[in-house]
């Protein structure tokens, strides 16, 4: 039988039980009711009609009752004969009633009446009594039918209970059970069940795929081997020095160029814990410090590590990359970590283009200064020989040539500081400085050129503040740079603030502006060597704001950036408080 029609059979079996059970209390109810319903309809309506007349007889004499309210009364109960003997008594009653002020009375008719109800009261209490014991026997046996009925009911749906879900359940233990054996590559798992349903059906579409899923394992092992003897290949000609780990650490494969600067045979490396080789393996311990613990997201990994590793008796440069391996998850909403893959990049030739880079640019920066001092210094003597007697031309071409002298000269020494940080000689003299000093230097620095386009600058001092930690010199350029480009990217008429202030355990000193702003696409590049936003001028170099960061981390401190298009932008850095260390 399939399991559809059993569950139908079970569950209309209950069904059945609870219409029973339903019914049997029903038909209870209702003979109760009945039998409640005669006593109250007959019997206590006829004791009513009786006292009723009861309170009009007064005394043996009939003479002074209420006829009209007594024969009401006796019609009623007339009508409501349900006794046996009451038909008799009701009729002497009217007799008595009729006869009462006839010559035949001998005037006890009063009293005769009187009596005649109360034998017909006493009949209906003893009939109410009768009823009564009628009732409660007719409840007593109610009550037991229900009881028998339930008790049965109960006992038939606990074996439908008990007998349904285990045979339900227990072809669903063997199907997961089967399932195990399945996932843990067992293929000989076979599921036996001799019933007629469905799950013989699904037995036999699982024996079926755990044949074809043996056969398939066992055919594909050759072609999974030839695979990865492939992959290990491809792996092996790579330029790049490659280590493969899985989720507890332990190194699966190592290309032979990683085996070789790690100075150990593939087979030391192979299958080992990564952890333990490297307490004897400086490379392969600063190697396996990129790579994340499994419960960190990929996205908090730090940048490419750069490192020098001699190899060959030559120094050579790699940037250690370090990739996560994981295998996304269609069930869960995180994928499953299976290890990691560390890749040396070879970078050397770039090192040696970087490092002949910053030489040239030191030695150009360097070479330009000595025709630059003697371009101003025949600057001074044309201004000095020309004197008041210059014409307009000759004095627009001098200003044209001392701009662009000027120019050349800060071009020249931004190089070299950029020459400096880059190869690591920026030399620092680091002190406690006074903030508000720096920063009133830089602003009578500047004052001259804010006053050509009437901009106002201003000293904001928010609390006391106290020395930090820094390069006076340094600052004060970094400072200088931030107040011309305020003073270049802001209308005429406007107003630029400097703001001292503390923040935590360092000062912070911003630059706030009144220009355009600068767009969300280009805040991020805003502080790379030789960036521009594009549409605005094209006078400097792009590297003032390189520089300024350059010197900043250099002291320890942070720079950044808050800018909205339309609102203006604030270019601040933070430096710690404190004395100079020495």
């Amino acid at each position: 039988m399939k399991i559809q029609y059993k569950l139908l059979l079970g569950l209309s079996f209950l069904f059945v039980l609870i219409v029973v059970i339903a019914g049997a209390g029903l038909w209870s109810v209702q003979k109760l009711s009945a039998d409640a319903r005669m006593i109250l309809d007959n019997n206590d309506q006829s004791l009513q009609y009786v006292k009723s007349m009861l309170s009009l007889v007064h005394g043996d004499s009939a003479r002074d009752i209420d006829s009209v309210a007594f024969e009401r009364f006796l019609r009623l109960q007339e009508a409501n004969i349900t006794e046996a003997g009451e038909q008799e008594l009701t009729q002497q009653l009217r007799t008595e009633f009729e006869h009462r002020n006839s010559a035949a009375s001998d005037g006890k008719a009063g009293a005769k009446m009187r009596g005649e109800l109360l034998t017909i009261m006493s009949l209906n209490m003893q009939a109410l009594e009768r009823k009564s014991s009628l009732a409660q026997s007719s409840a007593h046996t109610a009550s037991n039918i229900i009881a028998a009925t339930s008790s049965l009911c109960i006992i038939l749906a606990l074996v439908m209970l008990v007998n349904l879900p285990r045979t339900l359940s227990k072809p669903i233990r063997e199907l997961r059970e089967g399932i195990r054996q399945i996932s843990a590559k067992n293929y000989a798992t076979r599921l036996r069940m001799e019933r007629n349903d469905e799950f013989r059906d699904i037995a036999n579409a699982f024996n079926l795929l755990a044949v074809q899923l043996g056969e398939y394992y066992s055919s594909s092992i050759s072609t999974i081997m030839t695979e990865k003897k492939r992959v290990e290949t491809l792996v092996n000609a790579m330029r790049d020095p490659v280590l493969i780990l899985d989720e507890q650490r332990t190194i699966l494969f190592v290309n032979d160029i990683a085996s070789r600067i790690l100075g150990m045979e593939s087979s030391e490396l192979n299958h080992r814990s990564a952890t333990d080789l490297a307490l004897r393996n400086d490379l392969l311990r600063s190697m396996l410090s990129t790579a994340l613990p499994p419960t960190m997201e990929p996205e908090t990994s730090p940048h490419p590590q750069s490192m020098k590793v001699m190899a060959g008796g030559e120094e050579q440069y790699y940037d250690v990359e370090h990739r996560r391996l994981e295998l996304p998850s269609d069930t869960e909403k995180s994928a499953q970590y299976l290890g990691d893959v560390i890749i040396l990049r070879n970078v050397t030739s770039y090192k040696e283009h970087d490092v002949a880079k910053s030489s040239f640019m030191a030695t150009v920066s360097h070479e330009l200064k000595t025709p630059l001092s003697s371009i101003r210094l025949s600057l001074q003597l044309l201004r000095r020989l020309s004197g008041e007697n210059a014409h307009t031309e000759q004095e627009q071409l001098l200003s044209g040539i001392e701009d662009d002298c000027a120019r050349l000269s800060k071009i020249s020494s931004e190089l070299l500081s950029i020459s400096q940080s880059e190869t690591g000689n920026i030399t620092l003299a680091v002190q406690a400085c006074d903030a508000v000093a720096l920063a009133q230097y830089a602003l009578n620095s500047v004052k001259n050129l804010a006053e050509q386009k009437h901009q106002e600058l201003s000293l904001n001092v928010q609390e006391p503040i106290e020395p930090m930690r820094a390069d006076a010199e340094k600052v004060t350029w970094v400072l200088i740079n931030f107040l011309t480009n305020a003073i270049r990217y802001s209308p005429e008429f406007s107003h630029i603030v400097i703001t001292l202030q503390r923040s935590g355990a360092s000062i912070q000193c911003s630059v706030q502006d009144q220009g355009r702003g600068i767009d969300e696409r280009y805040r991020e590049r805003i502080f790379d060597r030789y960036f521009q936003v594009p549409g605005s001028s094209k006078s400097g170099s792009g590297l003032g704001l390189a520089i300024s960061r350059e010197f900043i981390e250099a002291l320890g401190g942070e720079i950044g950036l808050e800018s909205e298009l339309g609102l203006g932008s604030t270019f601040w850095f933070r430096l710690p408080i404190g004395k100079a260390t020495r």
